[in-house]
């Protein structure tokens, strides 16, 4: 009988990744034609990638760098960690190949 894998909805996830782009501009929580197209961008690519690769890419932009220092580790936003512990129940592309 087949494991059954746990997922993250995707939802919530996204909600996570839209208030970090939100921050990024601001945070008023207004969506702007920018931030609603960035959260789209960021959407497509928790779908399509390994989660490693979307919250390290999202790590720099919140932090501004390509590598989180010691300093930015501990500045790194409550729902960028939030994700970034829940990496495997967040392999969208993977749990799409497998239906």
């Amino acid at each position: 009988m087949p494991q059954a894998a746990r997922v993250l909805d995707f939802a919530h996830a996204a909600q996570r990744v839209s208030a970090i782009v939100q921050a990024r501009y601001g945070g008023s929580g207004e969506r702007t034609p920018q931030t609603a197209e960035e959260e789209r961008e960021w959407r497509g690519r928790m779908k399509r990638e390994a989660p490693e690769e979307w919250l390290k890419a999202l790590s720099a932009l919140e932090t501004g760098t390509q590598e989180a220092t010691g300093t930015q580790e501990r500045e790194k936003s409550e729902d960028l960690r939030y994700l970034e512990k829940r990496a495997d129940p967040m392999r969208y592309a993977l749990n799409q190949e497998a239906g």
